[in-house]
């Protein structure tokens, strides 16, 4: 691959995660995630483990994902790998300032996740879950 994967993820209002084109190929990505909600929200995104899914990855007391300490650089939980674990992005209320980061990341073959890992988020964002080539 000569060049990185480009992608948006948008927080669409309601929390729902969603993806403007596919997220297909292994390799370097570059992802801007966007939040178009009227809420914080927090994004993870997380590398699955075979045989586990978003919806029964363990969660800490306070319904979080846990991502182990703010300087951990890698963390690995129950049936998931921490690939990138972003800052809280505030609201966006309109206007033509668009809440969005940058991610610079390196996907291998699996399956992963996007999901909000805000504290206090009730309900949580629907998760965006997509798979890369063949599971390993």
């Amino acid at each position: 691959q000569l060049g990185a994967t480009k992608a948006t993820v948008s927080i669409a209002r309601g929390g729902r995660l969603v993806a403007s084109a596919p997220i297909g190929a292994t390799g370097a990505a570059i992802i801007k995630i966007e939040n178009n909600d009227d809420v914080k929200h927090r994004p993870l995104l997380v590398r699955l483990d075979a045989g586990h899914d978003v919806a029964t990855l363990p969660r800490r007391a306070d319904g979080l994902i846990d991502v182990g300490r703010p300087g951990d650089l890698e963390f690995r939980g129950e049936g998931y790998t921490v690939v990138e674990k972003l800052d809280t992005m505030r609201a966006f209320f309109g206007g033509g300032k668009r809440i969005q980061t940058l991610v610079h990341t390196y996907l291998t073959a699996g399956t992963y996740a996007f999901v909000d890992n805000q504290p206090g988020a009730h309900p949580p964002a629907e998760p965006l879950v997509f798979t890369l080539g063949a599971r390993r």
